[in-house]
C-alpha cells in the first residue's frame, strides 16, 4: 500500500465530505471562452484489483491482531479508514473508532497509539477529542513532530481555522504529494485559488505509484476546490476522472449522480449500493429515481435512506450530522430535523460549508433566530466566499 495518507484523507475528504448542498449545484457553468479541460487518466492498477488487495489486507491483519501481533492493530485502523472512505463502508469507521479505543485501553502513553486514536476521532468527527490526543502526544517525542503537525493540521483545517492550519501544514523540500495537496486544501480555503492549483498539479507530478485510490482522492480534492472557487466546468471534470479511476468511491460517485441524468446516475449507485452500506448512496438513489418520474420508488427508497440515517446517527452522530442534514433538506422533506442536526454541525465544525447548510437549513425550517444566527457567523468567517458572504448580507437584513 502506498505511504499511509490517513491524515491527509481524515484531514480533508472527511472535512466537509458533504458541502452536498454546494457540490450538487454544480453544473456545466464556468467561462464559454475557456478551452476545456482534458486530463490525461494515469495508468493505475485496475480498481477491482486494487480493492480485492484491500479488501485482504484487512481480512490479513484482523487475523494477525487476533494473534497478538504487536503493530497488527495499527495496520488494521489504517486499512479500515481506507476502505471506509473508498468503498463508502460507514462499519468500517465503526470498526476503526472500536479497535483505536481497545488499543489506546491497552497501552495508554504510546505515542503511536494516541496519534491512531486521534485520526480516528478525526474521521468520526469528534474534533475535540481529537485535539486532545495530540495533545497528549506532542511533549514528548520529537520524532513524531511531523506525524502530530500533520494531523494537528488537517483537524485545524477541518475545523474551519485555515488560518492556523497554514502555519502548521508547511511545505518541506522533497515533500509527498499527499503534503502538496493538503496544503492545496489550506490554500483554497484560503481563497488562493491559483496557489491551490499550482500545488494540486504538483502533486499529481510528484506522484507515481499506481495506486487509484491516490489518485482519485486527489481529483476528488482538485474538484472540491475548483467548485468553491466558482470553477464548476473544471470541477466536474475532475470529479468525473475520480469515479473513472474509482467507481467504488462513494463521496465522488454520490456526487456526480447528482449532474448527473437520472438513467446515467442510478446505475452508478445501484452498483454501489452493492458493496457500500452508505446512507447518501439511497439518499443518491431516491434522489435520481425522482428525477427520473418514479416517484413511489422514490419515495420508498428515501424511506430507506432515512431508516439507514437513523441508524448511522445514532452510532456515529457527528461523523453523519450533516450528510444528515443534507438528505433532510431534500428527500427526507423534514426541515425542522435539518435544521437541528446542521446545528450541531456548526457548533462541532463552523467551516464555511457548515455555516453555509445552517443558514440553508435556518431559511428552509423558516428560523428566523437561526438565520439570523447563521448569517452572523457566516459574515465573521475571515476567508468566507464572496457567494457565502453575499447570502449572508441579504439573510441578515432585518436581524438585531
Amino acid at each position: 500500500m502506498q505511504r499511509s495518507v490517513t491524515t491527509a484523507l481524515v484531514g480533508l475528504v472527511l472535512t466537509g465530505a458533504v458541502s452536498c448542498s454546494r457540490l450538487h449545484a454544480v453544473g456545466d457553468g464556468g467561462s464559454d471562452a475557456a478551452a476545456a479541460l482534458v486530463l490525461r487518466t494515469p495508468p493505475t492498477t485496475p480498481p477491482a484489483i486494487a480493492i480485492h488487495n484491500l479488501d485482504a489486507e484487512v481480512a490479513d491483519q484482523e487475523k494477525r491482531m487476533a494473534r497478538g501481533e504487536p503493530s497488527a492493530g495499527f495496520d488494521l485502523v489504517a486499512r479500515y479508514l481506507s476502505r471506509a472512505q473508498f468503498e463508502g463502508r460507514v462499519d468500517d469507521l465503526v470498526r476503526a473508532d472500536e479497535t483505536s479505543a481497545s488499543l489506546l485501553a491497552s497501552r495508554p502513553g504510546e505515542i503511536r497509539v494516541h496519534l491512531t486514536r486521534a485520526s480516528v476521532l478525526s474521521s468520526i468527527h469528534a474534533f475535540a477529542a481529537a485535539f486532545g490526543e495530540l495533545d497528549a502526544v506532542a511533549p514528548h517525542d520529537a520524532g513524531e513532530t511531523m506525524a502530530v503537525s500533520q494531523e494537528r493540521g488537517a483537524l485545524l483545517l477541518a475545523t474551519g481555522r485555515e488560518d492556523e492550519a497554514a502555519q502548521v501544514l508547511k511545505l518541506r523540500n522533497g515533500g509527498h504529494a499527499d503534503e502538496f495537496v493538503m496544503r492545496a486544501g489550506v490554500e483554497a480555503k484560503l481563497g488562493h485559488a491559483e496557489e491551490a492549483e499550482r500545488l494540486f498539479s504538483l502533486a499529481r507530478t510528484q506522484y507515481h505509484d499506481v495506486s487509484p485510490i491516490m489518485w482519485t482522492w486527489m481529483d476528488f480534492e482538485r474538484s472540491r476546490a475548483l467548485e468553491a472557487a466558482g470553477n464548476r466546468r473544471d470541477a466536474k471534470v475532475y470529479l468525473e476522472e475520480a469515479v473513472k479511476i474509482l467507481p467504488s468511491y462513494a463521496h465522488a460517485v454520490v456526487h456526480l449522480a447528482a449532474m448527473q441524468p437520472p438513467d446515467v446516475a442510478l446505475p452508478a449507485l445501484q452498483a454501489l449500493a452493492k458493496t457500500s452500506d452508505d446512507p447518501d448512496v439511497l439518499a443518491g438513489q431516491a434522489d435520481a429515481l425522482r428525477r427520473a418520474g418514479r416517484l413511489d420508488d422514490a419515495k420508498a427508497m428515501a424511506a430507506s435512506a432515512a431508516a439507514r440515517y437513523a441508524e448511522v446517527l445514532a452510532r456515529l452522530p457527528l461523523a453523519y450530522a450533516d450528510h444528515a442534514a443534507s438528505f433532510y433538506l431534500g428527500m427526507g422533506h423534514d426541515p425542522a430535523r435539518a435544521l437541528e442536526l446542521a446545528k450541531q454541525n456548526a457548533d462541532n465544525r463552523p467551516t464555511d460549508e457548515a455555516i453555509e447548510l445552517w443558514l440553508t437549513a435556518a431559511q428552509a425550517a423558516g428560523s428566523k433566530d437561526a438565520t439570523c444566527a447563521s448569517a452572523a457567523k457566516a459574515l465573521a468567517r475571515p476567508h468566507a466566499s464572496q457567494e457565502l458572504r453575499d447570502r449572508a448580507t441579504a439573510a441578515h437584513k432585518g436581524c438585531p
